[in-house]
């Protein structure tokens, strides 16, 4: 069984499940993250500043470097996480919001991040804006 969210992708092969990100011309396979027996139910977000948030089959939630799939940071939450990461910003910080087993985790980002992200939208934005496209 496989989903694919985005440019990742999700495959449970009855003993293990991981996390696949590949390219999009090729459908060429870059990195491979191992999640855990059994798989995960954890959706994937991919933020612009190459930061992937998932959770893995032992009830971690993970951030992982999108070039590589290295691990970046990973905390225990208890129990397995079910539902998709959000991000959001508010006052210049951005956080991450997660659930698992029926608790709500808000997280601050570190500041470098959330400036990443916003200079990595503005020059998107002027990209599209000399194409006459917005973002």
């Amino acid at each position: 069984m496989a989903t694919t969210v985005g440019q990742a992708r999700i495959t449970d092969s009855g003993a293990k499940a991981s996390l696949k990100q590949s390219t999009t011309k090729l459908g060429k396979i870059r990195w491979t993250h191992e999640l855990g027996p059994g798989g995960s139910g954890a959706g994937v977000l991919t933020t612009d500043s190459g930061v992937t948030f998932t959770g893995d089959a032992h009830g971690n939630i993970l951030a992982l470097d999108t070039s590589d799939g290295k691990t970046l940071w990973h905390v225990g939450s208890g129990a397995a996480m079910q539902s998709s990461p959000t991000t959001y910003e508010l006052d210049g910080r951005q956080y991450l919001l997660t659930g698992s087993g029926g608790v709500l985790f808000a997280w601050a980002l570190p500041k470098m991040l959330a400036e990443n992200e916003r200079q990595t939208m503005s020059t998107k934005v002027i990209q599209n804006e000399g194409n006459g496209e917005t973002a």
